[in-house]
């Protein structure tokens, strides 16, 4: 049975390179399963931001007169006014709170392995409160 975790989207995206991390790190049989499902709810998250994020550089995004995205060298353009909305609403987005259906990363768990403090405090969100 598995906990509900609630956090932001930007405290996923802050901390999902960091899970995928340590996910590569051995640790007994009990972590590795909570933290590998706890990484594959992550990545579904990751993936429903990143579509919202085209949607809304589409959106946005400067357009030619057949309709298509404007590129320069590599990337899309958008106007200073609408790079400002863009953001906004990406803004909202990573305020979003989410729900991941895993259980909570506990402090001991840490003791086999080697993280800096700056990946602990991204892992914090995810943290079971003692």
């Amino acid at each position: 049975r598995y906990f509900m975790i609630n956090v932001k989207m930007s405290d996923i995206l802050n901390a999902s390179e960091i899970l995928t991390k340590i996910s590569g790190y051995k640790v007994s049989g009990k972590y590795a399963f909570a933290i590998a499902r706890l990484v594959r709810e992550v990545e579904k998250e990751m993936q429903t931001f990143e579509s919202i994020r085209m949607e809304l550089i589409r959106k946005y995004a400067d357009k030619d007169e057949d309709g298509e995205l404007v590129v320069n060298e590599g990337n899309v353009h958008l106007s200073e006014e609408n790079i400002l909305l863009c953001n906004a609403e990406l803004a909202e987005s990573l305020g979003q709170n989410v729900e991941l259906n895993a259980n909570p990363l506990k402090y001991d768990w840490f003791d086999e392995i080697e993280i800096t403090a700056g990946e602990a405090a991204a892992l914090e969100p995810f943290m079971e409160i003692e």
